[in-house]
This record gives C-alpha cells, structure tokens and sequence, in this order.
C-alpha cells in the first residue's frame, strides 16, 4: 500500500433524490475556485454548470450528455452544494450563509 492510498476514492452524497459516488480530482477543485474569480453570475452559473456535468460524466460515463442536462437543470443547486461538502471545500453551514446573503443582495 503507497502513503497516498488512503486518499483515493470517491465523494458519496445524495442529490437530487440520487445516490452519487463522484470521482473528484484536485484539477475539480481548481476549477470550483476559479468560478469565483469571475463577478458576472451567468459566467459563474455557465463554468458550475459545465464542471458538474464533467464531473458526472466521468463518474458514470454510461450516461447521455442528455440525461446529465436533463438532471442538472433541474438539481443543479442542490449537487453543487453536495459537493462541495463532501469535499470539504466549504460547510452545510457556510454554504447556507452565502445563499442568504445572494438573497438579500437580490432584494436591494
């Protein structure tokens, strides 16, 4: 066993009323960071978007690009959200602040 294996794996956590076991790579996480380099939401919304798609069809390649849009249109959110936990790259918690925050910024 090398010192790393304990590291390698799959994310599990539950979307959409789906059971999800995500092959997550360090270049995801770079990608997820990058989002919030950009101020405009629907570049944010676009780059989300397309990062959840891959990262979906490298863990289940089986799947049509359809299926996966027809998922992430409705769930989009709420997988992000999962994965972004199960990463550890932020909280529940955290996650719930910044959503508050982005409401009451639209409501000004």
């Amino acid at each position: 066993m090398g010192k790393f294996d304990r590291y390698v794996g799959k994310l599990k956590f539950k979307a959409g009323g789906e059971d999800f076991e995500v092959a997550f790579l360090v270049e995801d996480r770079i990608a997820i960071a990058s989002v919030y380099d950009h101020k405009d939401m629907e570049t944010r919304y676009k780059m989300l978007i397309d990062i959840c798609s891959r990262i979906i069809s490298r863990s289940y390649p089986d799947e049509s690009k359809e299926s996966i849009n027809g998922f992430l249109v409705k769930y989009v959110d709420e997988f992000y959200t999962r994965l972004m936990v199960a990463s550890g790259i932020t909280t529940e918690q955290e996650m719930e602040s910044a959503k508050e925050a982005v409401k009451k910024e639209k409501l000004q």
